[in-house]
């Protein structure tokens, strides 16, 4: 499944990028100090339940602010000039949820000890292009999440 970021000014721009990816992408803001200001409720949510504010994970059409695009913006930039090379010593090893996990055990332990490396939760320079994108896209405002 794919997450499509449409910017609300205008949907000619665009960002698009796996699930996993985004994933990814998300805990490297953290890493790099975004905190998440909250998405709004999407068009047409039922009511039945609250809507979570912080669910950045599903594309339900929820808007991500402007000020927040922004702050996540800063916080991939400062990632990026920190990619290396790809090492195989520090490829993951395990493949599909085994891998999801090791990612959050090791987002969890760089939160603990104030790490910032982008390569401890495994990326690495085949990244820059799509950080960039990315960075790229936040720069420019609100966007939705679909």
């Amino acid at each position: 499944m794919s997450m499509d970021f449409f910017n609300t000014a205008d949907k000619a721009v665009t960002f698009s990028i796996n699930n996993r990816g985004w994933r990814r992408i998300y805990l490297l803001g953290l890493m790099f100090g975004w905190v998440p200001q909250g998405t709004t409720t999407p068009p047409g949510w039922s009511g039945e339940k609250p809507w979570d504010a912080q669910n950045y994970s599903t594309n339900e059409g929820q808007v991500v602010t402007e000020a927040d695009a922004l702050e996540l913006a800063k916080a991939i930039a400062q990632a990026i000039p920190l990619l290396k090379p790809p090492e195989a010593m520090n490829a993951p090893q395990p493949v599909g949820f085994m891998w999801e996990l090791e990612l959050f055990q090791r987002f969890g332990q760089a939160m603990e000890n104030g790490v910032r490396d982008p390569g401890y939760i495994f990326f690495d320079a085949r990244w820059s292009d799509k950080l960039n994108e990315l960075v790229a896209f936040c720069q420019k405002g609100a966007f939705k999440i679909c």
